[in-house]
């Protein structure tokens, strides 16, 4: 009966006798009325087996996805060999600027005609369409709040308050539409850096998403009302090994992109899944 109910066979039903103005209700009365497939108990349980095995897949593909983005990236990916890089403070790469570091703390009103608002689980190594996929948040601000908080492509966002796993989670924004930029701001968990013209914010969302990288971050994490907290003027003391030459730093950009693209491929199967999930009832009675 769950199964049915959440399928898109049984919410097609649902929304049919939803009421209401501001928000939807179903009376009971409506509730008993939905129509429900008469099949046998053995038809029954060979389609909840169906479901389910496609509902535990997705559990474990989700599980392994979050693990990796915790984990960080395998050093292993990383040349041990200091003597090609510089050895950088972060703070030595921050274009200086007059806008706040930290993001807005106006609550969401998700309004259709809001502008995104990344928070704390829209931070991925890199930040774009595919990483996002639909579940963001949307805020009415007036302009100069728009563009005190406004994010621009290549800026870095980090993470500055989560869970010890989570907390200095860092990523690039890259989010495009048809090759043009979504206006977007960042929300007051996160903190936003441009780095100098000189670098390469593609490469140091690598280094900071490396996994040796993120516990040297959470080196600079205090805890405070069950949260850790990350402020950036520790954070720029973070030491960034930058390569001397700028073929290596492509190569990097490359294999981050390889494995960023691989991240996302895991998450396109956990949403094929989904899919799958909802619409094995409807398939099931077409056959």
């Amino acid at each position: 009966m769950v199964y049915f109910l959440k399928s898109e066979y049984g919410r097609k039903q649902i929304e049919n006798y939803n009421s209401g103005t501001v928000r939807n209700s179903l009376k009971f009365n409506d509730l008993c009325n939905i129509e429900i497939p008469k099949m046998s108990l053995k038809e029954q349980k060979r389609l909840v087996l169906l479901i389910s095995s496609a509902t535990n897949a997705r559990t474990k593909i989700i599980d392994s996805y979050s693990s990796l983005l915790k984990l960080g990236i395998p050093d292993s990916t990383f040349s041990k060999s200091t003597k090609n890089f510089y050895e950088l403070e972060l703070g030595d790469m921050i274009k200086e600027s007059s806008k706040p570091s930290y993001g807005c703390s106006k609550k969401s009103d998700n309004e259709e005609n809001g502008l995104p608002i990344l928070k704390m689980n829209n931070v991925f190594p890199i930040i774009d369409a595919i990483s996002l996929g639909e579940e963001i948040d949307s805020i009415i601000l007036p302009d100069e709040e728009y563009e005190k908080y406004r994010v621009d492509e290549n800026d870095i966002l980090i993470n500055r308050t989560n869970s010890i796993d989570l907390v200095g989670k860092t990523g690039v924004f890259k989010w495009k539409v048809d090759d043009k930029l979504i206006d977007c701001v960042y929300a007051s968990y996160l903190m936003k850096i441009t780095i100098k013209e000189e670098y390469s914010p593609l490469y140091l969302s690598y280094f900071m998403n490396l996994s040796a990288t993120k516990n040297e971050i959470r080196k600079f994490a205090f805890q405070s009302n069950a949260q850790y907290n990350i402020n950036l003027e520790n954070l720029r003391k973070l030491k960034i090994l930058y390569p001397k030459d700028s073929c290596v730093v492509s190569e990097y950009e490359c294999a981050f992109l390889d494995y960023c693209a691989q991240l996302n491929n895991l998450n396109d199967l956990a949403t094929t899944l989904e899919v799958e999930e909802t619409s094995l009832f409807c398939k099931y009675l077409l056959n």
